[in-house]
């Protein structure tokens, strides 16, 4: 089943900016990337301690520009490449644990606040250095991780109703797949579930 989690992540005296990330379950994230198009993130076990990372980004509207392209695979230098460079002939980022995710401290001194350039490395890096496994007894989860702990709590009543033979309702309705992610002002106000603007955002364009 598909849900939303919606950390506020902006705040004016007046308005709201929200951020919704939709989760497929089970192993599916997508990212809010503008009104037309979005990124959609697939993780799949290989074993107990690794996994393979699929990313497809999209846009509804229009073809991406060459220049967009050339942005999403680090042509630019402004650190949001989407899609990182890997070792030829491998599925293995370039950037990686062995290399120190190949920090740049010119690049933490004037662009970022990691060194490592591209959102994926910074990803890769934050949740790597914590080791394959680790101890979730010894997090410290606050109000910001909310949807840290919805997740977690879908995913684990989905596996136990699974293992009394009670099947996933997504895996048998594709109708709850028709959203979207999205990034959206409204005001403070306002209940965001009634919104017109939020609904809006959300909606599948296709």
């Amino acid at each position: 089943m598909a849900f939303r989690s919606w950390p506020v992540v902006t705040c004016w005296i007046t308005r709201l900016s929200w951020r919704i990330t939709q989760v497929f379950l089970s192993s599916y994230a997508m990212l809010p990337g503008g009104p037309d198009g979005g990124s959609l993130l697939g993780t799949v076990p290989i074993d107990d301690n690794s996994c393979f990372c699929w990313r497809w980004t999209w846009n509804v509207r229009q073809a991406f520009t060459p220049e967009q392209i050339e942005d999403m695979n680090g042509g630019s230098k402004r650190g949001g490449v989407s899609y990182p460079e890997l070792i030829p002939g491998t599925l293995r980022p370039a950037a990686n644990a062995s290399n120190d995710y190949l920090i740049d401290r010119e690049l933490q001194r004037t662009l970022n606040f990691t060194g490592a350039f591209g959102s994926r490395a910074q990803d890769a890096l934050a949740t790597e250095s914590m080791g394959a496994i680790k101890d979730r007894t010894k997090e410290h989860l606050a109000t910001t991780d909310r949807g840290i702990i919805s997740t977690r709590r879908r995913i684990l009543r989905s596996a136990r109703d699974l293992a009394q033979g009670i099947e996933p309702m997504a895996a048998r309705d594709g109708s709850v797949y028709h959203i979207r992610s999205g990034s959206v002002t409204i005001p403070r106000d306002a209940a965001f579930d009634d919104d017109p603007t939020a609904k809006q955002a959300l909606l599948a364009k296709i």
